[in-house]
């Protein structure tokens, strides 16, 4: 037949569509009676969809059976198959999302962004996917993006949320902002529903020397210190703090604390080291400088420390 028939599928599937009538779009066309040749070509066109979308629902499954095994290229083709049979299946924002997170996995940010927003653009409450494009945009140091993303996350008030990581994210992205304030908020929202958590309380002490409270940032770990005298991090937090605002002599006994209670940490002793140098202590420096390549840190990470030495 030189005209081409095309028939509405979605009324085929249905059955609601006459089983007399076909619509033909060809130049000068009209409604008309059915031939024999148009059933033949819908029966062809009906089958040929069901054979893709069994062929489409192999594909995923075998997908999801790689992911299980943590098969990743494996999974990867199958979900691009499966996207290249039904390019328009409903489901499919559901593997756009699956592929996203494969190349997350893989730190592949840029690709993963890429399908996770076709994927919230199908099913913009796809909170888990939201979550992770904001992460995206933070690996990739778009952070007014991923700061964004947060926000709308908050916004929705689900339960399914962990507004708990969403703020972590949220007040990092703020801080590379210089939103301190911003991020203080956020990190004491954390604290006021969990008050053990020492995280965001560090998080708050680095907010507050950066916003240019330096007092406010050694009040904060002191209390953390005598909270938690078992918290490593707190003890290199404060001594840091104390090193920069020229305290010395504080910032070694936290070192020495630090030390003493991991002893194969290599980094611990590159800071005391640090601070041993600033004091011309040469001899006890260069033994912490030994004791952290002793620990696995590399030589070439401390060239310049070695040199100072011998000045």
């Amino acid at each position: 037949m030189k005209r081409i028939a095309y028939f509405i599928l979605f009324l085929l599937l249905t059955g609601t569509a006459s089983a007399q009538t076909i619509i033909d779009l060809s130049k000068g066309g009209k409604v008309r009676n059915k031939t024999t040749d148009d059933y033949n070509l819908d029966e062809a066109v009906a089958r040929r969809i069901k054979k893709d979308s069994l062929a489409y629902n192999d594909r995923l499954t075998l997908a999801f059976n790689a992911l299980n095994a943590d098969s990743l290229s494996e999974a990867e083709s199958l979900f691009k198959e499966a996207l290249k049979l039904r390019p328009d299946a409903k489901g499919n924002h559901v593997v756009r999302a699956n592929l996203g997170r494969i190349a997350y996995v893989r730190n592949d940010y840029r690709k993963a962004e890429t399908y996770f927003s076709e994927a919230l653009k199908a099913d913009p409450d796809m909170d888990d996917v939201r979550f992770l494009r904001a992460q995206c945009y933070h690996e990739m140091k778009d952070y007014r993006r991923s700061l964004e993303d947060c926000k709308i996350l908050l916004e929705s008030k689900r339960s399914d949320i962990n507004t708990k990581q969403v703020r972590f994210l949220k007040s990092a992205a703020e801080m590379r902002l210089r939103l301190y304030a911003d991020a203080r908020n956020d990190l004491e929202a954390i604290v006021y529903e969990d008050p053990e958590n020492t995280s965001a309380r560090l998080l708050l002490a680095l907010v507050d020397e950066n916003d240019g409270r330096q007092q406010m940032a050694l009040e904060r770990l002191d209390a953390l210190v005598q909270g938690y005298p078992e918290l490593t991090d707190a003890r290199v937090a404060r001594a840091e703090l104390l090193y920069r605002m020229g305290f010395l002599d504080r910032a070694l006994i936290d070192y020495d604390a630090a030390i003493s209670a991991q002893p194969n940490d290599g980094t611990l002793y590159v800071g005391r080291a640090k601070i041993l140098i600033t004091l011309k202590r040469m001899t006890a420096a260069r033994k912490d400088l030994d004791s952290a390549v002793a620990a696995g840190v590399s030589v070439s990470e401390m060239q310049s420390m070695y040199r100072a030495l011998s000045k």
